[in-house]
């Protein structure tokens, strides 16, 4: 399973806890990244469930990711350079093709996707790019 936006891990727990052998969530937000590393450890799915602190776009490089205050689950990917938001964090952004490659998954059984309005930039790339069996 692969969970982008994973936000506290509340799918990727569930996807271990019924039988997914590999899970992988990725979530920009650091303090996120860090409550779902503590959220595995917890529930013991240390060898099943890895975690990627990134971004999840077309192109690998950097990206800003947009903090809301209060709201950790609507962070957002600044795709604007003139798009002003006074709090922001800059993280590492990779395709889904390369976040797949690096973690050596090779078909993708389940793909949950909550990425703040990135989802159609993502999934084109990902099916244009990848091999069909993938």
């Amino acid at each position: 399973m692969v969970d982008l936006g994973a936000n506290s891990g509340y799918y990727s727990l569930h996807a271990a806890k019924f039988g997914a052998s590999k899970v992988l969530a990725v979530e920009a937000n650091l303090l996120l990244c860090n409550r779902i590393n503590f959220h595995i450890h917890t529930n013991g799915f240390d060898s099943n469930v890895m975690t990627y602190n990134l971004a999840v776009g077309k192109a690998n490089g950097s990206a800003k990711l947009a903090l809301r205050d209060g709201d950790q689950g609507s962070n957002f990917i600044i795709r604007e350079p003139n798009m002003i938001n006074p709090i922001f964090m800059e993280v590492e952004m990779m395709t889904l093709l390369s976040i797949v490659k690096k973690s050596g998954v090779n078909k993708i059984n389940v793909l949950k996707i909550d990425i703040e309005g990135m989802e159609e930039d993502v999934l084109t790339s990902f099916f244009y790019n990848a091999d069909k069996p993938l």
